[in-house]
């Protein structure tokens, strides 16, 4: 597209719907893991969200996830309005 010109929704090609096959390890199967701290580290490239659990027994990690900033701030979009939406259903 030439410099200046805007895009128009003529030009915009819809998305076609695909199907993703995800494979699902044995210890998520069975309802997965539960955390009750979240500790998060930001870099200049990434978000590091490590998952912990702590009881009188000890504390151990349970998931590290690691998005890309743009990853993230997406993330964050989706799941305040999922956050918001089932407020709204109280």
């Amino acid at each position: 597209m030439p410099r200046g010109t805007k895009k128009t929704r003529e030009d915009e090609v819809p998305l076609q719907p695909q199907q993703v096959t995800v494979y699902v390890p044995e210890r998520l199967r069975e309802g997965g893991s539960y955390s009750n701290i979240a500790n998060i580290n930001v870099s200049n490239n990434e978000v590091v969200i490590n998952f912990i659990f702590a009881d009188k027994q000890g504390t151990s990690l349970v998931s590290k996830v690691i998005l890309s900033k743009k990853h993230a701030q997406e993330f964050v979009k989706v799941f305040q309005k999922v956050l918001q939406s089932k407020q709204l259903e109280k």
